[in-house]
Order: structure tokens, then C-alpha cells, then sequence
């Protein structure tokens, strides 16, 4: 295995805890339309929002970037509420405030991010969504002085898997394909979307979500590329940093 000179982080539930996050931030987005529209039961919202979640991003197949405005626009049509433009651009802040401030890191990921810059590693964050979210994010976490780069799909105007994605964070860091290791926790997005566009992947077992994950349908992988890595803790990697 060749070193690497550049490490490409998932962002969600790679580095941070979002799914906790998201439905705290939901939590509190209810709290505030309750004020306007008392009639809304937290059960029908918590429906509606997981039908709209759904529709977009599996029936409509949309990019995870383009989400801020229209969720919650659909969100209002599904509740039959009046399209109010201060209501949504309230919640949209609110949403994206909640998030970043609601986010913890897993336990060894700073420890990590340390190691790799004593090693001069260049460290990038390339996540789905819209870079003010994920900046935000990293700002909260405190570790902006460890990242090089934050890359999030609206400034590429792809989602990871696409291929423009990683070849574009190439670009920006200025390394090759087999100079840098990807790490994330989805086998799609991350691990495939790697793969595709000739990175190494490590799959990332440690978010809840994944610590119970069939690693044999991983095997292909193994078999065919010799491109993917399981790591069960973060400070793992560090055994593949030469």
C-alpha cells in the first residue's frame, strides 16, 4: 500500500453523531411552527416530514443540496398550511442552526485528525449538502484547525457517488488517485463512489448505525480492487499511515 498524502472524510456520521443531531433539530423546528399552527400534532409533522424526505430524495431522486428551500416548502403543502416565506426562511435557519450546534464528535476522531497533521497529512471534508451547513458543523466541533479543506456538493453541483465529486476534490487538494484514502460509513456514496474513481476506502463501522454491518458483502471489494478497509475505531487508520 502506498502512503498516503491525503485522507477524504465523510462529514455525517462519519466524524459526527448527525443522526442524533437532525432529530433534535426537528424537535425544536416543531417547537417554533407549533407557535403559529397550535392544530399540527407532533405525530402528523414527524409523518409529513419523513414522506417529504422520502419523495425527494428516493421518488424524485433529488441532490441533497438543493434541499433547503424546497423541503420545507413541501413540508407546508403536506400540513395544508399557507406557503409563508418568513415561517420558511425562519425554519431554514433554525434547522441549520440546531444541526451544527447539536453535533458531537465520535469518540478518537480529534485524537486522529492530531496524528494525521503531525504527519502532514492533508485532511479534507467532502460531504452531501450545502457547504454554509457543513462549515457551520465544523466550525461548532472545533476542528477547523485540523481541516485543509471542506467540500460540500452544492459547490460541485453533484452528490457523492458521482465520480465529479472525488475527482474534483482531487483537484482542490492537488493529489492523486493513489495518494489518498477515503473514509466514510456509507457503502453507496463513500465506499462505491470511492472505488469508482480509483480512491482506497475505508468503511467506517464505529456510527451505531454500522457497528452490526454485513462486512461480507464487502467482499467483492476485497477480492476484485483490494480497496477497501474496515475500521472499527477511528485511530485505526493510523495502522495504514506509513
Amino acid at each position: 500500500m502506498s502512503k498516503f498524502k491525503g485522507v477524504i472524510f465523510d462529514l455525517d456520521n462519519t466524524i459526527c453523531d448527525t443522526i442524533y443531531a437532525i432529530h433534535k433539530s426537528i424537535k425544536v423546528c416543531y417547537k417554533y411552527l407549533r407557535n403559529y399552527y397550535p392544530h399540527v400534532s407532533y405525530e402528523k409533522f414527524i409523518h409529513i416530514e419523513e414522506k417529504v424526505f422520502f419523495d425527494l430524495t428516493i421518488k424524485r431522486k433529488l441532490p441533497v443540496y438543493s434541499f433547503r428551500a424546497i423541503y420545507w416548502h413541501e413540508i407546508f403543502k403536506e400540513l395544508e398550511l399557507d406557503l409563508s416565506a418568513i415561517h420558511i426562511k425562519n425554519l431554514i435557519s433554525l434547522y441549520t442552526d440546531q444541526l451544527s450546534k447539536n453535533v458531537d464528535l465520535f469518540d478518537g476522531i480529534e485524537e486522529m485528525l492530531i496524528e494525521l497533521k503531525k504527519k502532514e497529512i492533508k485532511i479534507v471534508i467532502l460531504s452531501n449538502g450545502d457547504f454554509l451547513t457543513k462549515a457551520a458543523m465544523i466550525e461548532y466541533l472545533n476542528i477547523y484547525k485540523y481541516i485543509d479543506h471542506i467540500i460540500a456538493s452544492d459547490l460541485i453541483q453533484q452528490d457523492k457517488p458521482n465520480k465529479k465529486a472525488f475527482t474534483y476534490t482531487l483537484e482542490i487538494i492537488g493529489l492523486k488517485e493513489n495518494e489518498v484514502a477515503m473514509v466514510g460509513d456509507e457503502r453507496v456514496n463513500d465506499i462505491e463512489g470511492a472505488i469508482n474513481a480509483n480512491i482506497f476506502a475505508f468503511y467506517a463501522l464505529w456510527p451505531e448505525k454500522n457497528k452490526n454491518a454485513d462486512i461480507d458483502q464487502f467482499e467483492i471489494y476485497n477480492k476484485e480492487t483490494k480497496k477497501v478497509e474496515f475500521l472499527k475505531r477511528p485511530l485505526d487508520l493510523l495502522l495504514y499511515i506509513n
